[in-house]
């Protein structure tokens, strides 16, 4: 099979390659999903190799400072988190790559900027990363999985880690989901779906995490060997909920939702 690595270049050079995204001297924000503390290959978290191929390939194209960021809003907390889904040891590789990692609710609050969504619905205002903002060049790392509040999540709600407290959407869910990707100071110029692996629903459990791999686990994760680049966010989880899940985009409320706001 294709290696990840592989499978992001050639994504990537459909696109006209990461130079498209990233010219010299800028400073670029990798967002991975990093939250759960689950081994790699279960489809949980980024898988380690893609992340140090994006990073490598970010530097090559003559980034002047790349800060990787994610919010871990779960037990036991982003030092395990890092240390178990492997993306720590890769972020170790690389000393001059900034690190922020959001730690469930006890981040300091320096960390954060209220930046202003004026097409958001739900949602006008909202505290992010500080360092998400600062950058030039924003990638959103996403992975297709199931999940107990929106049933599935892709690139659209990927996007909550960027916030101090991504539990505050919950009041309007589906629509805070759309209100963060309309444009704004952390608006993701490039969004990654790495569908290597992809985690399916299991009737009474649609956790976005766990042990299970395709040899394990198989009803749950299930090895598709993918990997979607774009700039529409939008596109990509239609495409995602279609092509992976069998289901129209529309049964995802929040890219319904973004959709009709013309995302």
């Amino acid at each position: 099979a294709d290696s990840g690595p592989e499978l992001l270049r050639t994504a990537l050079a459909g696109l006209g390659g990461i130079q498209r995204f990233v010219r010299p001297g800028q400073v670029v924000c990798i967002k991975p999903n990093a939250t759960w503390a689950y081994p790699p290959g279960t489809a949980s978290s980024t898988d380690p190799d893609v992340l140090r191929a994006l990073i490598l390939l970010v530097q090559e194209a003559g980034a002047a400072k790349i800060v990787v960021v994610d919010h871990c809003t779960l037990d036991p907390g982003a030092a395990e988190c890092l240390r178990v889904n492997g993306i720590g040891k890769v972020l170790d590789e690389f000393p001059d790559v900034a690190k922020v990692f959001g730690d469930r609710f006890r981040s300091p609050k320096e960390l954060f900027v209220d930046i202003e969504f004026p097409q958001g619905v739900a949602f006008k205002k909202l505290a992010v990363f500080k360092a998400a903002v600062e950058a030039d060049v924003r990638i959103n790392m996403a992975i297709p999985k199931s999940h107990w509040a929106t049933k599935f999540t892709l690139c659209l709600k990927h996007l909550m880690g960027y916030y101090q407290l991504p539990t505050a959407l919950h009041a309007d869910l589906d629509q805070g989901i759309a209100d963060i990707a309309t444009p704004s100071a952390i608006f993701s110029h490039l969004h990654i779906l790495e569908a290597i692996r992809v985690r399916y629903p299991v009737p009474g459990r649609q956790q976005a995490g766990g042990l299970g791999n395709e040899v394990t686990d198989p009803q749950r994760v299930k090895r598709l060997n993918q990997m979607v680049a774009g700039t529409d966010p939008v596109l990509i989880d239609a495409y995602g909920m279609t092509e992976y899940y069998e289901r129209l985009p529309a049964e995802l409320p929040h890219v319904q939702r973004a959709h009709e706001m013309g995302l």
